[in-house]
């Protein structure tokens, strides 16, 4: 093989590697759930405390443990508004279930994604 051709294909080789961790990387993020840095997670989380969104669960509940395992400990920390429908049945007398989430009045039920939280709630990451 010559110089030329072995750069061609070197050149051609790289190219599709570099390709394949763009699409690789994207598709990853989107199955683990990773939407945003821990930062934005922590704005989010402000947010929806101000707007008076409120996060339902019980510690006995896998998809409760999902949630916020998919929010994070410390963005997490940043929001105030929780239930446990453990401790109080009074606040979640008329859930069907939980997770949920009441956000601008609407309730949410199941695992929502950092990106669908922020739709939802009108505090979109950025």
């Amino acid at each position: 093989m010559d110089a030329k051709r072995k750069v061609i294909v070197s050149f051609f080789v790289l190219i599709v590697v570099l390709g394949g961790m763009y699409f690789f990387t994207d598709w990853f993020s989107k199955t683990i759930g990773y939407f945003t840095g821990e930062p934005q997670k922590i704005r989010l989380m402000e947010c929806m405390q101000e707007k008076g969104a409120v996060f339902y669960f019980s510690e006995n509940c896998p998809h409760c443990q999902e949630q916020k395992r998919i929010i994070g400990k410390e963005a997490l920390s940043y929001f105030g508004n929780m239930v446990d429908c453990d401790f109080d049945t009074y606040l979640c007398r008329e859930l069907k279930g939980v997770p949920a989430w009441k956000i601008n009045g609407n309730i949410y039920y199941g695992v929502r994604q950092i990106d669908e939280l922020g739709e939802i709630s009108g505090c979109l990451a950025e």
